[in-house]
């Protein structure tokens, strides 16, 4: 896999290419039939042992993250051509929310550390948008 052209600002004008072909490298010899998603591999996220992660670009997050879907897309469509019609969902190859997402329940959400109760004073608030453009005493609720 390579990049053979591109038209990414943020690569031409910005980063440079290098981070570009860099992070589009990470696929080479991953399999098509686990998930692959944009982050860090070792954050913790629900079903990884079901995925493959590949570094992305900072200050590129959204390039990347559209790439990922573009290089997704890409495979499964020549997969189905290689295979036949229909014939990639039976290697597994498919983009599904329960690839990547992992449903919850409150109380697990609440065990893992993802749902927390926390306070917040006026004073808190008011001292944490000082000097912003939404700052200053008497606005909002008491």
């Amino acid at each position: 896999m390579r990049v053979l052209s591109h038209h990414e600002p943020v690569f031409l004008e910005g980063l440079g290419e290098a981070p570009l072909f860099a992070f589009v490298e990470q696929y080479v010899g991953l399999s098509a039939r686990r998930s692959i998603r944009v982050g860090r591999p070792n954050a913790r996220a629900g079903g990884a042992a079901a995925q493959s992660v590949v570094n992305g670009v900072s200050m590129a997050m959204a390039s990347t993250r559209v790439i990922n879907e573009s290089i997704l897309a890409a495979s499964l469509a020549v997969a189905r051509k290689k295979l036949g019609f229909g014939s990639a969902a039976n290697v597994g190859l498919k983009v599904e929310a329960r690839d990547i997402y992992e449903r919850l329940s409150f109380g697990a959400l609440l065990a893992r550390g993802y749902v927390k109760r926390f306070t917040v004073t006026n004073g808190e608030a008011e001292a944490a948008f000082k000097g912003t453009s939404v700052g200053g005493p008497g606005r909002g609720a008491p």
